[in-house]
């Protein structure tokens, strides 16, 4: 499926491109600034395994639009989206504003979003399918002192859309188009059109998904609950095995989807010289904090999610309706206290903690294992949440499919010519997030930290080369692995945020392999499995593990896909 979106270097335009491709749009991005669209493909293309194709341009020029069309029907035919973004606007008094500044913005709202309107059209018509959207405003349909040849673009737009919709309509056509009308948002538009007033702002990216939902054929239909199964409560593992390595392992063969009963220490015998191994070695802190709010002595838990910097972290409060900013909260007998600065995405708090000496040492000391929901007994030795090779402090969950390897198995695995790579992923509670929507393309992941190093890079560059196999540790290793990765595979030295999000469907660029636990029912862990081996085989694959009573989840039984 292919998407053109202009006005795509900045605001909605860009936030729109983005939520397409993370329905598995490839994208045409359209804007004058080249080096923002580059900048948007390069993040695309390594988040979301899509192609981006960009063309910097100004689309006051009418011949350039017809072009535009000309090269994209040659080399595409019939796009499934577009998206015409492209715009802006001007304030001041009609008497006094620039004519010229003026007429620019009738090409750019007007002019060029005709032309492109009417000749991309043409060919959904003759195709019957695909969907127009329109980005007007709600100025279309109120007058607009201080910005009225703006709010007079906006108007056409409106109308314009409407009357062809009606026309699509009488004909019983599948196309779509659409108007989308927000109010005030918070882009760089105020600044560019010199607004000299206040308005409240809406979420670019709310705005964006909304949208992209409305766009009919984007809502490919990939429902949650093609990844349930059925699993008895009393297979939920609570506490880890004594011999970390003499956990079950179920090997699944992905083309085939046969499978063998084995001991984790049997790992040895289905890797290769010439094999790459890559682990996640970050560290779980100790991010539960019990404290009591300053002046009524409540019990609030804190939960560190990411540091912000200057001792200010975003966390997961309860009771969080009684944790409005400005609340204080102290922990350890004033060991360490807390002030909440404000509330962000999804409820949680930004908080700023005062304290005398070194945080981490604090943490030691007052801080609990944030372990997962489903796990109810006490976790008697912090250790046993931590593989053994952890390294660098910053996940509030451990990558648990390391849990299962001991320093004496991984140095069998090195004398045996295996290469073994090290990765960062710092996990995030998200990991453990439902998946809320019916439409698994709907959901969106959580953003999580990574770093691979030039070192990294070079191993796992070299197996491949080599014609050796790639297996990641854990679904963490695999999602820093496949955003760190270029269109071929390429791994380079790099960090950065991660919201990547693999289900069937996805190519994988890197992993051949994969080393991992039992994961929750309808999760984006399940999914990610699937897209590796296969829906139908990791199914039946865990029908069988319930069968046989495997032990699921962070402290359970492994499986390798091969």
């Amino acid at each position: 499926m292919v998407a053109l979106v202009t006005g795509a270097s900045s605001g909605i335009g860009r936030d729109i491109a983005i939520e397409l491709a993370k329905r598995k749009y490839d994208i045409i991005a359209i804007a004058r600034n080249e080096e923002a669209l580059i900048k948007l493909k390069e993040e695309v293309e390594k988040t979301y395994n899509v192609n981006v194709e960009v063309k910097a341009m100004d689309l006051t020029d009418r011949n350039g639009c017809i072009k535009l069309h000309e090269d994209v029907k040659v080399k595409y035919g019939a796009i499934d989206v577009l998206i015409n973004d492209a715009g802006f606007g001007t304030c001041g008094e009609f008497t006094k504003t620039d004519l010229n500044k003026e007429i620019g913005m009738i090409d750019t709202n007007i002019v060029a979003l005709h032309i492109l309107t009417k000749l991309f059209l043409q060919d959904m018509v003759e195709v019957n399918r695909g969907h127009i959207m329109n980005v007007a405003s709600i100025a279309g349909f109120m007058p607009g002192p201080l910005m009225a040849t703006y709010y007079s673009t906006k108007a056409y737009v409106v109308r314009l859309t409407q009357s062809i919709r009606q026309e699509l309509f009488m004909k019983h056509s599948k196309v779509k188009i659409s108007a989308l009308c927000p109010g005030p948002v918070n882009t760089n538009f105020n600044k560019v059109a010199d607004v000299k007033f206040n308005l409240a702002e809406a979420n670019s990216k709310q705005v964006a998904k909304y949208a992209v939902r409305k766009i009919k054929g984007s809502n490919r239909k990939m429902n949650v609950k093609d990844f349930n199964f059925d699993l008895p409560q009393e297979l939920i593992a609570q506490d880890p095995l004594e011999d970390r390595s003499s956990s079950r392992l179920l090997v699944l063969d992905k083309k085939t989807g046969k499978t063998q009963h084995r001991i984790f220490k049997d790992i040895v015998e289905y890797l290769r010289p010439g094999d790459c191994l890559v682990i996640n070695d970050t560290k779980v802190i100790p991010a539960r904090l019990i404290g009591e709010k300053e002046g009524t002595g409540g019990k609030v838990e804190v939960l560190l999610l990411k540091r912000k910097g200057n001792d200010v972290w975003e966390t997961l409060v309860k009771p969080g309706k009684k944790m409005k900013p400005g609340a204080r909260v102290s922990f350890g007998d004033g060991l360490l206290k807390g002030e909440v600065l404000e509330v962000v995405e999804e409820g949680n708090r930004l908080i700023h903690f005062e304290y005398e000496g070194i945080f981490e040492e604090i943490l030691d000391q007052l801080g609990q294992m944030p372990l997962p929901p489903y796990i109810t007994h006490q976790l008697e030795d912090k250790n046993r949440y931590q593989t053994v090779y952890a390294k660098y402090d910053g996940s509030a969950a451990a990558p648990t499919a390391g849990l299962h390897f001991t320093k004496e198995l991984l140095e069998k695995v090195k004398e045996m010519g295996v290469d073994i790579a090290e990765v960062t992923l710092h996990v995030g509670l998200g990991t453990f997030r439902p998946v809320k929507v019916d439409n698994v393309l709907e959901h969106h992941m959580h953003s999580e930290f990574y770093m691979v190093s030039a070192e990294a890079a070079e191993k796992v560059n070299r197996t491949k080369a080599n014609g050796g196999r790639v297996i990641s540790v854990g679904t963490t290793s695999t999602r820093t692995l496949e955003s760190a990765a270029d269109e071929n595979g390429i791994l380079h030295e790099t960090s950065g945020w991660t919201e990547i999000f693999i289900y069937p469907g996805y190519k994988f660029k890197v992993i051949d392999g994969l080393i991992t636990n039992f994961h929750l029912p309808q999760s984006t862990l399940v999914m990610l499995v699937s897209a590796l081996a296969g829906r139908e085989h990791v199914l039946h694959a865990y029908e069988i593990a319930v069968k046989e009573k495997y032990r699921f989840f962070s402290f359970g039984d492994a499986m390798l896909i091969q």
